[in-house]
């Protein structure tokens, strides 16, 4: 073998280990999320314990737990790898890689799509948002039917019951909202304050807001939608998930402009 032959050989094994390197540190890096995302899910069911999302929550932790072992074995091949000089086990090694690799394309993500489900780009099954509504006086409590918006008078108890408002949060512009998806996991979604009624011309948002995320129990309170004081409603706020799915609020807000 002459001298540019060998060259050649050192600068490809060279070549080969830098991207090795760098498929490993990538996988690293997925093995770490993975793992950090199973432990939200445990500390997730254990709260839960005893209803069906408990028992949806553990099917998730296994598909978590055979994804971290099928990246624990490319991680210790590529390993391998880096550390062997022989070109035939290299090659060897490399075609055992392959293998793992083909058969992880075709169970990517948490776990196998059931019909229905929407998939995202990595793999993953995304969650849908299906439901949000108004606070009426705690987080676990939902505005049902028309509500009445005190917008001149500030959230002070002395206002709450009588002839004024039902709680605390129908009291001043600042209204509280409560979205839910159907699963667990940090879901992205918008958000946008509207009114159905033509003769109101307040000025609601109709373009959808900054992207927003739930917590990892696929739930958010949003408390910074604001009325506008000008407007008559009644206002509803429509939810938008990252697939386009829509839900609206089935509570209403009419604004009372009552003085203190």
């Amino acid at each position: 073998m002459n001298d540019t032959n060998i060259q050649g050989d050192a600068n490809r094994r060279r070549n080969n280990n830098r991207l090795a390197k760098q498929d490993k540190n990538r996988l690293v890096r997925e093995w770490t999320k993975t793992a950090k995302a199973a432990d939200e899910l445990a500390l997730m069911r254990d709260s839960d314990a005893g209803s069906s999302k408990a028992t949806h929550q553990k099917k998730l932790e296994e598909s978590l737990a055979k994804k971290q072992a099928r990246l624990a074995r490319q991680i210790k091949l590529l390993q391998c790898y880096l550390q062997s000089k022989s070109n035939a086990q290299r090659k060897a090694i490399k075609k055992r890689l392959d293998q793992l690799r083909n058969a992880d394309r075709s169970t990517r993500g948490f776990q196998r799509v059931a019909v229905g489900e929407t998939v995202s780009t990595a793999g993953t099954v995304v969650g849908q948002v299906t439901r949000c509504e108004f606070l009426h006086g705690s987080e676990s409590t939902l505005l049902q039917g028309e509500g009445k918006q005190f917008v001149n008078l500030p959230p002070d108890e002395k206002w709450v019951g009588g002839q004024f408002a039902d709680n605390l949060d129908r009291l001043g512009p600042q209204v509280r909202l409560r979205v839910e998806f159907d699963r667990p996991g940090c879901h992205k979604f918008k958000w946008r304050l509207t009114t159905d009624n033509p003769a109101d011309a307040s000025g609601t948002n109709n373009n959808m807001p900054t992207p927003t995320l739930t917590k990892p129990n696929g739930k958010a309170i949003i408390d910074n939608v604001i009325l506008p004081e000008g407007g008559q409603g009644p206002f509803v706020v429509v939810v938008e998930d990252s697939h386009g799915n829509q839900k609206r609020t089935t509570g209403t807000l009419t604004i009372d402009r009552r003085q203190a």
